[in-house]
């Protein structure tokens, strides 16, 4: 097996680079796709997988917590929505990586609107 293959998309200053690390088999079949990671100035890998676990736990808490608030069902939201509730099921169990117009459709069929921000991060290195 040859391990830590990267691959993906340059940024655009050249400086950091993005990327999955990949696992092959012997016969050069994806094995396993590993951690998502960001390079920073300095050549230091930064795993971001983590990160993006929290931020899709939190987002289908959120969304779980007001489609209850509303007294809405899995069965309701689907039907409003047009989106299986296996995939809503899915999605508010943390298995499922929502798609931006999956969030919209979802959101849509409770009043809703997604909105989306970029903040600093207190914590990241300057």
């Amino acid at each position: 097996m040859i391990a830590g293959r990267a691959s993906g998309p340059k940024s655009l200053t050249g400086m950091c680079a993005v990327g999955n690390m990949r696992n092959y088999n012997e016969g050069g079949e994806v094995m396993r796709e590993a951690m998502d990671y960001i390079m920073d100035l300095e050549g230091n890998k930064i795993l971001i997988e983590g990160e993006q676990k929290r931020m899709k736990q939190d987002l289908a808490d959120q969304y779980v917590r007001m489609r209850k608030d509303m007294k809405l069902t899995q069965e309701q939201v689907s039907r409003r929505s047009g989106i299986p509730r296996s995939n809503i099921a899915r999605f508010e169990s943390g298995r499922y990586n929502p798609s931006l117009e999956l969030m919209v459709k979802m959101a849509a069929a409770m009043g809703l609107k997604v909105q989306i921000q970029l903040v600093p991060d207190k914590d990241a290195k300057k």
